[in-house]
């Protein structure tokens, strides 16, 4: 049980890392889904942030909760996500925009209002044509093919 006399007692919220930190894989490190769920039951706001673009929040928040860790899509941030709200401020919604990665990458533009392209099936983006931005992540199927 996390009180307020220890060292989470200091800070109203918490960015925590995944791969590593709150789980290896499929499997949760010992201990983290109960500090977790502790710091939520005492009212912190906790934030889970990554660098792996290639799943959606949805889909990180799943595996958390199936870990036993609480939290919704809401309380994650992913790569893919940051990436898209810079290309937002840079470029107007609605702009196509090449999309290199797992599906975490285009559910990210698309959540902002872009249309996210694929160079291997969309002729238009192989040669660059109407495309604004590019936002490239981590993705399972990303090869030679994607980033030619």
């Amino acid at each position: 049980m996390i009180s307020n006399d220890s060292l989470a007692g200091d800070f109203d919220s918490f960015l925590v890392d995944l791969d590593g930190v709150v789980y290896v894989g499929p499997t949760a490190v010992s201990g983290a889904s109960e500090t977790l769920t502790d710091l939520t039951a005492a009212g912190h706001r906790v934030c889970f942030v990554t660098n792996n673009a290639s799943r959606t929040p949805q889909d990180v928040a799943a595996h958390l909760t199936d870990l036993g860790v609480p939290a919704t899509a809401d309380d994650v941030l992913t790569s893919a996500q940051a990436g898209a709200a810079l290309i937002a401020r840079q470029i107007p919604a609605g702009s196509a925009v090449l999309a290199v990665g797992g599906p975490g990458v285009s559910a990210a533009l698309e959540s902002l209002g872009f249309r996210p392209v694929d160079a291997v099936t969309e002729p238009m983006a192989a040669g660059g044509d109407d495309v604004a931005a590019v936002l490239q992540g981590f993705g399972t199927e990303v090869g030679w093919s994607q980033l030619a």
